[in-house]
């Protein structure tokens, strides 16, 4: 059976390391993460996924306390990277904008093709959510990572 490792770590500026000891795996996620600010939350995660299509994929449901938690359209930007092995694959800015029920899906953006077998990581840097009529909330930067692509 073929053991796996999904990393997921809260970097500060600059590059991120990738795990030593990787192992195949379809995809995974990171942790589901909580970032506040004042009555503002995001509940947001990280995945990669391997196959036909692989890609990297960020979900979040925004919300507001008022003075129970509810759902609320918001939208997001920021950047990200695609690096096999360290090497810097694919990167860019990007946006998206949640539906009226406050949750976001974006994976199409982050497809990239694959360079050879290795440790693919998909990070996400410098993300903020803005809310509409209220103040904004900054992700922390973050990546997963899995060995893909086998040759």
């Amino acid at each position: 059976m073929i053991k796996y490792i999904v990393s997921l770590a809260v970097l500060g500026a600059g590059l991120f390391a990738l795990p030593a000891q990787a192992q195949a795996q379809a995809g995974g996620c990171g942790a589901q993460l909580d970032t506040r600010k004042g009555v503002s939350s995001v509940v947001w995660r990280l995945c990669l996924e391997d196959g036909d299509r692989p890609h990297g994929a960020l979900s979040a449901d925004c919300r507001i306390a008022a003075p129970f938690w509810i759902s609320v359209p918001c939208s997001v930007r920021g950047r990200f990277e695609i690096q096999r092995n360290g090497d810097l694959v694919v990167s860019g800015p990007f946006s998206a904008v949640s539906g009226l029920d406050g949750h976001l899906d974006v994976d199409q953006i982050f497809s990239f093709g694959c360079q050879g077998p290795g440790v693919y990581a998909f990070a996400v840097k410098d993300a903020r959510y803005t809310f509409p009529a209220l103040n904004s909330v900054a992700a922390p930067d973050a990546f997963v990572a899995l060995n893909a692509c086998p040759g």
